[in-house]
């Protein structure tokens, strides 16, 4: 129990990125909040959405003082995933860093329960944890509570910092492309070092985008939309 509290008084850096999709940005920060946001230091990146969705993001950050950076220039998710990591050291580093995105819903004392399940699963090889991950990224291995998967997508990722040191940055993508593959690289560093990355299972996060930014379909999405909790906004 002693183990388990010191998890809970931990900080980690939540980094999330926005880009638009105003319903969901909306939804994924009261989601955030509800529960409280004691044990985070918060950044978030506004990747040129447009006003409502960014004065929203601004708002939020001013309410809860979490950090916020307006990027006005074109970047590839890569650069802008390394560009929020890299922001979120500069506000002090924690224990942990967390990166998420703004199509998902958080379910009520996630991240303490993520912690828990990471701590467990690091002495098994695990050095990344998601709190969800894609249905197509199917387990093939597990521990209580952990699944391990050859790839996490970066919608959802816990570490340690010294993970990220050891396996950062993210590969450069495109601009304005998404689905680059950038988190799966990613994935195979860590895998090719000998460590493992995994989701929980039940997951705590719930994915919420069945488009991507620019409004097309992702593959899968009537299995993402299929899976998504009761009275949460997917679109």
């Amino acid at each position: 129990m002693a183990e388990y509290r010191r998890y809970c008084v931990s900080i980690t850096n939540v980094a999330i990125l926005v880009r638009d999709r105003f319903n969901l940005t909306r939804q994924t920060l009261e989601s955030l909040n509800i529960g409280g946001m004691a044990g985070m230091k918060t950044l978030i990146v506004d990747d040129r959405s447009q006003r409502l969705t960014a004065d929203l993001v601004k708002g939020f950050c001013q309410v809860t003082s979490a950090a916020f950076i307006q990027n006005t220039h074109p970047l590839g998710t890569g650069h802008l995933r390394n560009l929020s990591v890299q922001a979120a050291g500069f506000t002090g580093r924690g224990n942990y860093l967390y990166l998420s995105d703004n199509d998902v819903f958080f379910t009520p004392g996630w991240l303490e329960k993520l912690i828990e399940h990471y701590e467990y699963a690091w002495t098994y090889g695990y050095r990344v944890l998601g709190a969800y991950n894609h249905p197509f990224n199917q387990p093939v291995s597990r521990i209580d509570g952990v699944y391990e998967v050859n790839h996490l997508a970066s919608q959802s990722m816990l570490m340690k910092w010294e993970v990220w040191d050891t396996f950062g940055p993210f590969v450069e993508t495109p601009v304005d492309k998404v689905c680059q593959s950038e988190d799966v690289v990613f994935s195979n560093k860590i895998r090719a070092a000998g460590y493992k990355v995994g989701v929980v299972s039940p997951w705590l996060v719930a994915n919420t985008g069945i488009t991507n930014s620019f409004g097309k379909h992702i593959p899968g999405w009537e299995l993402v939309k299929s899976q998504a909790p009761p009275g949460v906004i997917v679109e």
